[in-house]
């Protein structure tokens, strides 16, 4: 009886230093301690005698790593990948938060976007050595600059907000609009003459020859975004978050021209497309040892279902109708997005800034060259190509 009474005394005392322990630990500060001191042993995990249940007599409790409680149980990593967060924005004066997730509840965020619109080039007209007779059988020479509409690098925005739903849990929506627009002008004198290039052939008349033309053409589009995001690994130096959601996407192209002479002729085409689809991505991010900066890496893919929509028009001051068609088929569009760049982050991750460079590209889209390239030569088999957009972006972003 006295055997017995003594088993249950030690066991009883080795749970109090146990306790006792982990109490002390939980209030050490993050790294090895002063004076060359040691951290104690790692204390026992939690038990059935802790928890009020009968431990069998000669049963050893496991043993955990210290500090184990701070890692999400989630990584299999654990505490040998990563020794633990440790940073003073999840604890202390920056809140209570466990672990090395998001530590706020609610982020809004405001992006510049400067992008220009590549592979959507549009070429007009050109000045050739006298009057054109029959540009079907006999291809005229050129003589000076081809009248191109080239997009430049454009302002636009992006704009969202995230609502946390936990550590490692937020759903974010976001808007972003681009709108590009552009015009060129180009003129020749007699005897060489302006060659259109975008006027259906079988039109010309080689009575009216042109001497001047200015045309522009714009590309907008807009997206809206809602995703689900996941923090599928972090570290005091870095965090990894994947993401699933919806997109919805609008991409619209405008050309107009003018040439005139004797009289006056104009080519006008409008496409338009509406789709909405998935998408998905990762994103990660690497710390200094401070958590004041940053780098970063997205990747994001969405494949839109819609519709094309095109049309055509050709009129002259004296004939208001020469050519008039238009087309629209469905289609599946895949957009890539890659950006990358560095950033800086307040003491507890309330403030960010971020500036990178952005790469994306569309596909299987119907640019406005092609569109007219297909009715001026009768033929609408395999109509589709890619559109591209890169640029700078810079982010501001507020986590509350």
């Amino acid at each position: 009886m006295r055997t017995t009474q003594l088993v249950y005394f030690l066991a009883a005392t080795l749970v109090a230093l146990g306790l006792t322990t982990s109490s002390v630990l939980a209030q050490l500060p993050y790294g090895p301690p002063p004076g060359g001191m040691a951290y104690p042993m790692p204390y026992p995990a939690a038990g059935p005698m802790m928890t009020g249940a009968t431990a069998p007599i000669g049963t050893v409790a496991p043993i955990q790593p210290a500090y184990s409680g701070l890692v999400p149980a989630s990584f299999s990593g654990g505490a040998e990948s990563c020794s633990n967060c440790g940073h003073e924005e999840c604890s202390g004066d920056c809140g209570s938060c466990s672990g090395c997730g998001w530590c706020h509840k609610f982020a809004a965020f405001g992006e510049f976007l400067y992008l220009r619109a590549r592979d959507a080039e549009v070429a007009y007209a050109v000045p050739v050595d006298g009057p054109v007779t029959d540009p079907i059988n006999s291809v005229p020479i050129e003589v000076g600059r081809t009248g191109v509409l080239d997009p430049d690098h454009e302002p636009s925005f992006r704009v969202g907000f995230s609502f946390v739903l936990d550590e490692y849990r937020s759903i974010t929506a976001q808007y972003t609009m681009f709108e590009s627009d552009t015009h060129d002008a180009i003129s020749t004198s007699a005897p060489n003459v302006l060659y259109p290039l975008v006027t259906h052939p079988s039109t010309f008349d080689a009575g009216n020859q042109m001497l001047d033309a200015v045309a522009s053409h714009s590309i907008n589009f807009d997206l809206i975004d809602l995703d689900y995001r996941l923090m599928i690994d972090c570290c005091d130096r870095s965090q990894t978050v994947v993401m699933v959601g919806a997109r919805y996407g609008q991409l619209t192209q405008r050309f107009r021209s003018l040439f005139s002479a004797t009289g006056t002729e104009n080519v006008d085409t409008n496409i338009s497309f509406d789709g909405v689809g998935v998408r998905g991505g990762i994103e990660h991010e690497r710390y200094s040892a401070s958590r004041r900066w940053l780098v970063y890496g997205k990747l994001h893919g969405s494949l839109l279902a819609g519709e094309f929509r095109a049309d055509y028009q050709q009129r002259m001051s004296f004939d208001p109708v020469i050519v008039n068609t238009s087309w629209r088929a469905g289609r599946i569009v895949p957009i890539m997005d890659l950006e990358f760049g560095f950033g800086w982050q307040s003491k507890c991750e309330t403030w960010r800034l971020t500036a990178g460079y952005v790469f994306s590209g569309w596909y299987n889209v119907v640019k406005t060259d092609d569109w007219i390239d297909r009715v001026t030569s009768g033929g609408f088999v395999d109509l589709g190509d890619t559109m591209t957009f890169d640029g700078i972006v810079a982010r501001v972003e507020g986590r509350f």
